[in-house]
């Protein structure tokens, strides 16, 4: 009976030392995603990707507008659309935090500056950094 017990605190013994040898390895580094697009703001003509929907006081503050921009590969618009801001600033950056599917729980940033501007209209260049 003896011999039994000390084999099953060995074995305990064991798993603990795995378990234990297992929290100090490295995890997997998960490869990191450069994305590079451009974004078209349209906000005059017939077919506008953003319209202010609430207009704040005359400060502004307050305002809301509903963007729902094309982003393409390239800056001109005619190329194949690829998915769906201190503007006076040469490069801007933001954050990323979250998102769905494969970039799930993802963080990262993003730096973007403007390619062209026909106030109120501009089209946006956008590298993304981000770690899925």
């Amino acid at each position: 009976m003896a011999s039994s017990s000390k084999l099953s605190s060995a074995f305990a013994l064991a798993v603990v030392v795995l378990l234990l040898a297992g929290g100090v390895m490295p995890a997997a580094e998960a490869a990191s995603a450069h994305l590079h697009f451009f974004m078209h703001d349209t906000l005059t003509g017939a077919a506008p990707t953003a319209v202010q929907v609430v207009n704040g006081p005359r400060s502004h503050f307050g305002d809301t507008i509903v963007i729902d921009d094309v982003l393409t590969a390239a800056a001109s618009r005619s190329v194949t659309v690829v998915g769906r801001d201190d503007i006076a600033a040469p490069v801007r950056e933001l954050s990323v935090v979250g998102g769905t599917g494969e970039f799930r729980m993802a963080s990262g940033y993003v730096l973007w500056k403007t390619v062209s501007l026909d106030h109120p209209n501009a089209i946006l260049e956008l590298d993304v950094y981000v770690n899925p």
